[in-house]
């Protein structure tokens, strides 16, 4: 089973407000640079802002199709879950 990835990069560091989502991302990208996440071939991201309809991003070696898989995989994964901290 996948481990659930912390929001904060550095678990040492201040807790970024959760609602900067640009911060978490960043934090993200820093996670992944530092290869904690392994060998990361594609990501996928929903954001949602005020008044818009969703915007899909898929990023790396994906596709429409791709993007979409991976979305419900994380999403079948997320349902599994009895507590955010298991590993």
């Amino acid at each position: 089973m996948a481990e659930i990835l912390k929001i904060v990069a550095n678990s040492d560091a201040a807790v970024p407000d959760l609602r900067s989502v640009a911060q978490c991302l960043r934090n993200l990208a820093d996670t992944i640079d530092r290869g904690e996440c392994g060998e990361v071939i594609r990501g996928a991201v929903v954001l949602r802002s005020a008044g818009r309809e969703p915007i899909v991003c898929g990023h790396g070696d994906t596709d429409p199709a791709q993007t979409y898989m991976d979305l419900h995989a994380g999403a079948q994964e997320l349902m599994g879950m009895t507590s955010p901290e298991r590993g």
